[in-house]
C-alpha cells in the first residue's frame, strides 16, 4: 500500500473558526502567522476567516458555493460551429 504523500489538515466547524476569529479580534491571539502556527495551517486562511466574519458577521461554509444551479454561465460561452470557415483536410 502507498504511503499518502500530502498531510491531511483538520476540518473546522463554523462555530471553531467564529471562536478563533474572536479570540484574533479580542486580542488573545497575537497575530495571523503565530495563530496560523497553533492551529497548524496557513496564514491566509485565518486572514480569509477573519475577512468573512468582518463582512457576514460568521465564517461562510464554501461547499458546494459554484454549482450549476448558481452560476450556470461559468465559464467560456459556447460559440457555435461556422461550417463555412473549417477547411478540409
Amino acid at each position: 500500500m502507498r504511503e499518502r504523500k500530502t498531510i491531511k489538515h483538520r476540518q473546522y466547524t463554523i462555530e471553531e473558526k467564529n471562536e478563533i476569529v474572536i479570540n484574533y479580534l479580542t486580542g488573545k491571539s497575537s497575530g495571523y502567522t503565530t495563530l496560523a502556527k497553533q492551529l497548524d495551517i496557513d496564514s491566509s486562511v485565518v486572514r480569509r476567516w477573519v475577512k468573512q466574519y468582518q463582512t457576514f458577521g460568521t465564517t461562510v461554509d464554501r461547499c458546494g458555493i459554484a454549482t450549476k444551479e448558481t452560476t450556470p454561465n461559468k465559464g467560456r460561452p459556447k460559440q457555435p460551429i461556422k461550417y463555412e470557415d473549417m477547411s478540409k483536410e
